[in-house]
C-alpha cells in the first residue's frame, strides 16, 4: 500500500467501518448528511454565537489543527479537517455495501432513495461530546446531544413507516429486529440485536443490544455513556409509537461496554403522551427479563 494511499474497509462480522492510513487504523462512521451540523446550529441557538466560536477553538484545539485556524474558527474548518483527513480514499477487498454509492472524491454516499450520508472518525465526534461538557457543563452539553439525537431518530422512524408501509405498530416492531441488525452495521455502528414485546401494562417495550457500538469505542467509563445512540433510538420509538399508536416513549442505555458489561443494552418504552417521567427503579425488572432472552448477533 502506497504511502499516501487511504484505504476504507467494511469489517461486516464485526459491524465496523476502519480508515487506514500510514499504518495506523482508525475507526469511522456513517451518518446521515447533516447529524453533526444540527449540534452546532442547536448550540448556537441555544448558548449564542459567541459560545459557539468558543466550542470550535476548543474543539480545534483537542484536533491539533495549527493556531492560525483556532484563531479563525469556522465548522468549514472542522470539515476542511476531515476532508483532508479522509480524502482521497479507496475501498478495501470488502469492498462498499451495494447499498451505497460513492465516488471516493467526496465523504458523502447515497443510499435509500438518494438519501445522502457522511463519512465522519469517530475521533472527531469523541472530541466534540468532550468539549461540549467543557463549554456547555454536563447537563447542557448532554440536553443538546439527547434533543438532536432524538430528532434525528424520529426522522428516520417517520421514512421508515412510509419506505415499509407500516400502518401499525405489531407488523413494525416485528420488522424491527431485521431493520436495525442489518442496518447497524452498515453504518459501522456495531452488530445489534433486538426484543420487542408488550408489557403488563399494555406497553410496548423495546429492547436493544450493541456488540460493538461507536460511540463508547475505547473509552472507559463508570456509566452508561452512549448518549447518541441511545436518544436516536428513542427517536425512532417516539416516531413509531407517536405514528401508529397515539403514544410516546422513553429510554435509558441499561449496559455500556464502556464500563465493563459484555454490550451496551437500550431499553425504551413507551408511555402517554403528557406522563412526565418513568419510574426507571421499578421497570428494573422488565429490562432484566429481556436481557435474561438469548440472543446470537450473528444470526
Amino acid at each position: 500500500m502506497a504511502e499516501e494511499e487511504k484505504i476504507i474497509k467494511w469489517e461486516h462480522e464485526k459491524g465496523d467501518i476502519s480508515l487506514i492510513s500510514h499504518g495506523r487504523k482508525e475507526r469511522i462512521v456513517i451518518f446521515r448528511k447533516g447529524f453533526l451540523q444540527a449540534f452546532f446550529d442547536e448550540i448556537e441557538m441555544v448558548a449564542g454565537k459567541d459560545t459557539l466560536t468558543i466550542l470550535l477553538r476548543a474543539l480545534l484545539s483537542r484536533l491539533e489543527v495549527p493556531n492560525e485556524i483556532r484563531e479563525k474558527a469556522k465548522i468549514e474548518s472542522l470539515y476542511k479537517l476531515n476532508d483532508t483527513k479522509i480524502l482521497p480514499f479507496s475501498l478495501s477487498e470488502s469492498n462498499i455495501p451495494s447499498v451505497f454509492t460513492c465516488d471516493g472524491k467526496s465523504r458523502e454516499m447515497t443510499a435509500y432513495g438518494n438519501t445522502l450520508f457522511e463519512i465522519e472518525t469517530i475521533f472527531y465526534l469523541q472530541k466534540l461530546k468532550e468539549v461540549m461538557v467543557e463549554v456547555l457543563t454536563e447537563k447542557g452539553a448532554n440536553a443538546i446531544l439527547r434533543r438532536v439525537s432524538k430528532k434525528g431518530g424520529v426522522t428516520v422512524g417517520n421514512k421508515a413507516c412510509i419506505d415499509y408501509g407500516w400502518h401499525e405498530l405489531d407488523s413494525a416492531m416485528a420488522s424491527m429486529d431485521q431493520v436495525l441488525s442489518f442496518v447497524f452495521p452498515l453504518y459501522g455502528w456495531g452488530k445489534s440485536r433486538t426484543i420487542t414485546k408488550k408489557a403488563k401494562d399494555g406497553n410496548y417495550i423495546f429492547f436493544l443490544k450493541c456488540w460493538n457500538t461507536y460511540e463508547m469505542d475505547g473509552i472507559t467509563s463508570s456509566r452508561p455513556i452512549c448518549i447518541i445512540l441511545q436518544s436516536y433510538l428513542e427517536g425512532i420509538g417516539e416516531s413509531l409509537s407517536h405514528n401508529l399508536t397515539g403514544k410516546s416513549t422513553e429510554s435509558r442505555e441499561v449496559k455500556c461496554l464502556a464500563k465493563g458489561d459484555e454490550c451496551c443494552a437500550f431499553f425504551i418504552k413507551q408511555k402517554d403522551i403528557g406522563v412526565q417521567s418513568l419510574n426507571w427503579k421499578e421497570l428494573e425488572s422488565e429490562w432484566k427479563e429481556l436481557d435474561s432472552i438469548p440472543i446470537n448477533p450473528d444470526e
